[in-house]
């Protein structure tokens, strides 16, 4: 579990093994607290709560264990296995921070392992504990005389494994009358520590309250709140402040007792390098240029430059269609077979947004970038003053980003990256106005409008048309949170804005491929469906109207004489009567697609060469032989473009 709270907010699961032992690692969200007001928090919260977890792993910024102390403590509250993993050792030392792990290790009883984590230094001192835990607990478990744990309510109260933890005695009557009411109930409510679950009720926690809904009968959740209320109220009447602030004051205050004894930090001279970049990126004046510019190097690199390498990637999709096709029944001369068709419209649909793939790599790798530096924090920041007044979030600009905020981009990943906002109304009107970025596939549609109307001013016309896009956007989220949304929960625009760091190439690769294949299982599955329902709708009401059908059949027929005509005197007439003129119909389909997806000369005699080999007789009618004079004289290919 990591405090770098942003990245992701999804878990991720994973294997390895270490001397012969199989692990599965679950990667949580990163996240500072698990105090549910965000969705990170809750997804992590919910994993620690339900899954039992044998061993958590808890990794924190060597250089703000300030700020990554608090979700240790609140770890051990829940009375988890932990491991406790000081990363980025390197970057403490070159800010003259100490740490001393033995003594930081003895005040939290929990294991402490340094580590470096791009370098891989520590990871074996890590597995080892894992090792040395799992054994300890294949042990107890084999132990069949170990003695059944205590229920009494003194028992209980004293289960926390860990000891070194935040003392609340302004809490102690509270906890006293909450027991009362509280221990008759744990045997419906055996998931959650109980020590834990007396702060939550007493912290209010709305999604805990939600939990006990789903155990507990009405009556007696009613009696449990009514207690929960009133210790509430009168610990506010005589400390003049809330449970909450309170149990966040104890807290921080033993995280500066454990920073006392264990930490030493040796003051440095001037600014550091964070600062003095801040200077520049943050300045009042200048942050919108590093925007503009930042934002206008993610589209030339990504769009422009991306757009250059889909020439080499459509002639593998060409391919794959007309493999598709060449294992579907042949086209009628009038009507398509329904599953050629439906295979085809399928193929079509997917290779559409397929054709994108080398974009989002793009893309999604420069945006990590963003993200790992540092700097996607200040963009969200610089442009969160903007987006509070149309009731966006400062975190709705990585969503924006990535659906195209002038051209190029896709909703699908942009509505993907919106999980990392913590207000929910922010998140919904996000989400609802995503839509209206500047996607790839309106870029056509906008190239041909102003082409045909402001043939004159295309650039101008291009960005006019863009840039009403993200007005319109920002009109509708207002219009959204003041209306539809106004009741839905939202959360004050809270960020840290952590120091820069050099993001490496592993890191961006591995979130740029993990993007872009989430980008392409959504086309093989949603895509696909909804291309499905798309086609099955048109073909109904099934079938053509007699007299238009009627038409048709006269216009084949007609279509049929002509060619008939221009045959007359052909040696080659007979080889294009009856199903053989739909076969060479569909041939000379064929052999047009294969020509024009050929790059150079040399594959358009290669796509010759097949062709010749795949029908020589009907070959003559697509490409004439050599030396022609008259097709009159010397037969040659009618249907030759």
């Amino acid at each position: 579990m990591r405090t770098t709270p942003g990245v992701t907010v999804d878990k991720k699961y994973g294997y390895f093994s270490y001397q012969n032992q199989p692990y599965q690692a679950v990667d949580l969200p990163g996240t500072y607290s698990l105090s549910s007001f965000s969705l990170e928090e809750r997804v992590a919260r919910d994993f620690l709560c339900f899954e039992n977890p044998d061993l958590v792993i808890n990794v924190v910024d060597a250089a703000n264990l300030k700020r990554s102390l608090h979700l240790t403590v609140q770890l051990l509250e829940m009375e988890c296995p932990t491991v406790l993993a000081l990363n980025m050792m390197d970057v403490a030392d070159k800010h003259g921070i100490e740490i001393d792990t033995d003594s930081l290790s003895q005040r939290l009883s929990v294991p402490v392992v340094t580590t470096i984590g791009r370098k891989g230094e520590g990871r074996e001192a890590l597995c080892d504990i894992i090792q040395a835990h799992t054994a300890d607990k294949m042990m107890v478990a084999e132990d069949t005389h170990a003695a059944a744990p205590s229920t009494t309510p003194d028992a209980l109260r004293n289960s926390v494994r860990h000891q070194h933890l935040p003392y609340y005695p302004a809490l102690a009557r509270a906890i006293a009358k909450l027991d009362a009411t509280l221990f008759p109930l744990m045997t419906k409510i055996t998931e959650l520590p109980y020590h834990w679950l007396q702060i939550k009720l007493l912290e209010n926690d709305a999604q805990i309250i939600g939990k006990l809904t789903e155990l507990l009968p009405e009556a007696e959740l009613a009696s449990l709140s009514n207690m929960v209320r009133e210790q509430r109220a009168l610990f506010e009447q005589q400390h003049e402040t809330s449970i909450n602030d309170y149990i966040a004051a104890q807290r921080e205050a033993f995280v500066q007792s454990l920073l006392r004894a264990a930490l030493t930090v040796t003051p440095r001279q001037g600014p550091t390098l964070s600062q003095q970049i801040d200077k520049l990126v943050l300045n009042r004046f200048l942050a919108p240029v590093f925007l503009v510019l930042t934002v206008f190097l993610i589209y030339q690199l990504a769009i422009v430059q991306g757009y250059e390498l889909t020439n080499y990637t459509w002639p593998y999709l060409a391919s794959l269609r007309e493999w598709i096709a060449a294992l579907l029944p042949e086209a009628g001369f009038l009507f398509d077979p329904y599953t050629r068709s439906l295979g085809l419209w399928i193929a079509d649909s997917a290779n559409t947004l397929l054709n994108y793939v080398p974009i989002f790599m793009i893309l999604f790798a420069l945006i990590a970038i963003l993200e790992d530096s540092g700097y996607m924090a200040r963009i969200a920041f610089v442009v969160d003053k903007v987006l509070h007044r149309f009731g966006l979030h400062g975190q709705s600009t990585l969503p924006m980003i990535l659906s195209g905020v002038f051209a190029g981009g896709c909703a699908v990943p942009g509505i993907m990256a919106t999980k990392g906002i913590p207000d929910h109304r922010a998140r919904m009107a996000t989400i609802l106005t995503v839509p209206f970025m500047n996607c790839l596939a309106k870029v056509p549609l906008y190239t041909l409008l102003v082409g045909i109307f402001f043939e004159q001013h295309k650039a101008l016309m291009m960005f006019y048309i863009s840039t009403m896009t993200i007005i319109a956007a920002l009109l509708v989220a207002k219009m959204l949170s003041v209306t539809v949304l106004r009741g839905e929960e939202s959360a004050p625009f809270v960020i840290e804005l952590p120091r820069y760091n050099l993001p490496t190439i592993r890191a961006v690769l591995t979130r740029s491929v993990e993007r872009t294949w989430i980008y392409i299982k959504k086309v093989g599955t949603i895509v696909v469906a909804v291309s499905v329902i798309i086609f099955t709708l048109l073909q109904y009401p099934p079938g053509l109207p007699e007299e238009r059908t009627a038409f048709y059949q006269q216009r084949s027929e007609q279509a049929i004489n002509r060619f008939n005509k221009a045959m007359n005197n052909n040696p080659y007439l007979e080889l294009a009567q009856g199903e053989q003129l739909v076969s060479l119909m569909n041939y000379y389909n064929d052999f047009k697609r294969a020509k024009l997806n050929a790059k150079g000369a040399t594959a358009s005699k290669a796509v010759n060469e097949a062709f010749k080999q795949r029908d020589p007789e009907l070959f003559p009618f697509v490409k004439a032989p050599p030396k022609a004079t008259s097709w009159r004289k010397k037969p040659t290919g009618h249907c030759a473009n």
